[in-house]
């Protein structure tokens, strides 16, 4: 007999000895199905899982069945779950239902199509496979009857408050549910905080996500800064090396770095975190205007990127020594870069993501904040060290200038602290503000209007990214703050209280006034548009009295932004008006016209019209052939001749000397003549 013949038979043997799984049995619920079955005797068995919309009756069915993957042994017990809590724990398939048995296995099925399926298990033993099929043994006598729905995590443990769950997923799309790992039947742990007695309804909710090395039941505590919020607090835990995602994802080919240029990054764990919050604000009394994301060290990574790549959904994110940077290529950028190989394939390759952007690119947050200024980023408070070895310093100050440059609203802090002892920036300078922004994303709503600020004079300097180059200790924007209480968000006008802080704590402003680049962002009723003018002006508090007053042009993507708003201690109305622009041309005076104010006379047309403005003392009304409207100017006088600029507006700006005082109470009239049309007549007042 031949070699090859013999070596046939010792496997068919050996396959016939291994035995077959018994007990095959299928429960279907939230568009998955849940099979489990009788594992085989002894250890390092694999059961490889078919699926055919055709009884499974023989080995000769299995060409025409599905292979949905394969699985090892053991796969009843929740590992993680054991490993936290040295205690062998076991899957439940149902709410609180009984555990499975160590020798049961399990496999879930995310559902794509609505039809009856029959399924079969067959088991693997030294590479060799079993392909006997008995049907009510390790084949469906009956069909499972699939209907497509969104995947619902199992409850695992109800204690007081406390509810452990265990949410299920695949490789592959679902109509209800993406692709969220890249092997089937893939399960994780997840907790959830909610307290049914306590109040009001709805509550707020608050994405815990726990450090590297951490896990969903360290970080799933109440908050006692807000007893009533719902807490969830999902896991990012690979089981072999690096361990963890870092709350993004990883490459399809994981872990064959050498298959990953064949392959795209993708945000399984972004997009499994998204469907556990979808699951909690569907499961549980919640307000989706207030969902807020925090987290400390790789927690922190994960709430500052979870929040920009879904701002719609986030009202603010808290973010204790993140990192913002993985491409950072600069020396102490990250202690770890053989991580990202792992998981995403080196900086270098910057290999594609399923959006098609470059996975270095988007992990880093000063790239995301540039990619589409139009759109409103939640606000963000980041806390970091200038010794941070561990996620690095390099990276901070480029970040804040992208973010600053992207008007986007954010609160930088840093000091020399480290990442961990024995100088930890949680026990540093900005201890107390730690708590206190935290303590602040409660009364933040996404459906509200939020100032950015940027280039604010008494910013500290954070340098170059060179530990010791820059100020020590210090913030970019913790000097100034906003009244939630005076925000006016209306079809005609934006308006709210802003100052510098006060106090004696390290975010007190070290001067009492300051300018700063104002950009409202989250406007709810205000409208903007590419190119629309408003009326901008800032009255000083608590008097009232008007110290700015001008108008300002949206930019190309319609975002406003007003140059140089001084704020104060005392605090300024900060206020945005719509201009009536319906018919042109029009003319709208703008300005403090008083002695040592201004005066702004702003006339708006087509761009490159011809316009000549006039002044005079004297009122008239008559008509001139050939020009439309009405000449309101009895005695007029060329002020200045131009056409109007390409933003549809030519400014002409009159300072206001002191040594006008004589005039308090003197009127003068203004009119614009733009291509043969007259505007309405301005009548200014120097007040006193």
């Amino acid at each position: 007999m031949r070699p090859a013949t013999i070596l046939t038979l010792l496997l068919a043997a050996r396959a016939s000895a291994q035995g077959s799984p018994t007990g095959l049995a299928a429960t279907v619920q939230s568009g998955q199905t849940f099979l489990t079955w009788n594992e085989v005797a002894g250890a390092g068995v694999k059961y490889r899982v078919y699926r055919s919309t055709s009884p499974i009756a023989s080995a000769a069915s299995l060409p025409s069945a599905v292979l949905l993957g394969e699985v090892g042994d053991a796969t009843s017990e929740n590992v993680r779950a054991t490993g936290l809590t040295g205690a062998t724990t076991f899957f439940r398939i149902t709410d609180l239902g009984p555990p499975l048995a160590a020798s049961q296995g399990l496999f879930v099925h995310t559902q794509t199509v609505a039809e009856d399926a029959f399924y079969a298990l067959t088991s693997v033993a030294g590479g060799v496979e079993n392909t006997s099929i008995a049907t009510g043994a390790n084949s469906l006598a009956a069909p499972a009857v699939e209907v497509p729905a969104i995947p619902r995590p199992v409850l695992q443990v109800l204690q007081g408050d406390l509810r452990d769950y265990v949410h299920w997923v695949s490789a592959h799309d679902s109509p209800f549910a993406p692709a969220m790992w890249n092997a089937p039947s893939r399960a994780f742990n997840l907790r959830v905080r909610f307290d049914p007695s306590a109040s009001p309804l709805p509550r707020p909710v608050l994405l815990v996500m726990h450090a590297r090395g951490g896990n969903y039941a360290a970080t799933g505590i109440p908050d006692l800064s807000h007893p009533e919020a719902v807490i969830l607090s999902p896991d990012d835990w690979i089981g072999a090396a690096p361990m963890n995602t870092f709350w993004y994802g990883m490459n399809a080919g994981f872990p064959a770095i050498g298959s990953f240029p064949g392959f795209l990054n993708v945000d399984t764990t972004v997009r499994r975190v998204m469907a556990e919050l979808d699951f909690v604000q569907a499961e549980f009394p919640t307000d989706p205007a207030r969902v807020h994301a925090r987290g400390a060290s790789m927690g922190g990574i994960g709430a500052v990127f979870l929040a920009y790549r879904h701002p719609d959904r986030f009202a603010a994110a808290h973010a204790v020594i993140p990192k913002f940077d993985f491409g950072c290529a600069a020396n102490g950028c990250w202690i770890e870069p053989q991580a990202g190989n792992q998981l995403w394939g080196t900086v270098a390759q910057n290999l594609p993501t399923t959006d098609g952007i470059g996975v270095y690119d988007r992990l880093d947050l000063g790239f995301l904040a540039g990619m589409d200024p139009g759109t409103d980023l939640p606000p963000i408070f980041a806390f970091n060290g200038r010794n941070d070895v561990v996620v690095g310093w390099p990276e901070k100050p480029p970040t804040y200038a992208a973010i600053q440059a992207a008007r986007q609203p954010a609160e930088f802090y840093w000091d020399d602290g480290t990442h961990g002892a024995p100088n930890p920036v949680g026990a540093g300078p900005w201890a107390q503000v730690i708590g206190q922004r935290r303590n602040l994303l409660w009364s933040l709503r996404i459906d509200q209007a939020v100032p950015a600020f940027s280039n604010l004079s008494v910013d500290d300097d954070p340098g170059d990214g060179d530990p010791d180059v820059g100020d020590l200790v210090g913030t970019i924007n913790g000097y100034a703050t906003w009244d939630l209480a005076t925000i006016e968000d209306e079809a005609d006008h934006h308006a709210l209280v802003a100052s510098l802080r006060t106090g004696p704590g390290p975010d007190a402003s070290p001067s009492p006034s300051a300018t700063a680049d104002w950009t409202p962002r989250r406007l709810q009723a205000f409208p903007r548009a590419p190119g629309m003018h408003a009326r901008f002006s800032n009255e000083q508090q608590p008097a009232g009295l008007l110290i700015d007053d001008r108008v300002v042009t949206a930019d190309g993507d319609g975002v406003f932004t007003v140059g140089a708003a001084t704020l104060t201690t005392a605090g300024n109305l900060l206020r945005l008006e719509t201009i009536d622009l319906s018919s042109l041309p029009a003319l709208l005076a703008t300005g403090v016209v008083r002695p040592g104010g201004f005066l702004h006379l702003n006339v708006f047309g087509a761009p490159a019209e011809p316009s000549f403005l006039f002044l005079g003392v004297l009122p008239a009304s008559f008509t001139v052939p050939g020009i439309s409207g009405t000449v309101g100017i009895g005695d007029p006088t060329l002020l200045v001749g131009a056409p109007i600029g390409v933003d549809g507006k030519l400014v002409v700006a009159i300072p206001l000397d002191p040594s006008l005082s004589c005039f308090i109470g003197a009127t003068v009239r203004f009119q614009a003549l733009v291509s043969l049309a007259l505007t309405g007549t301005e009548v200014v007042t120097l007040l006193p």
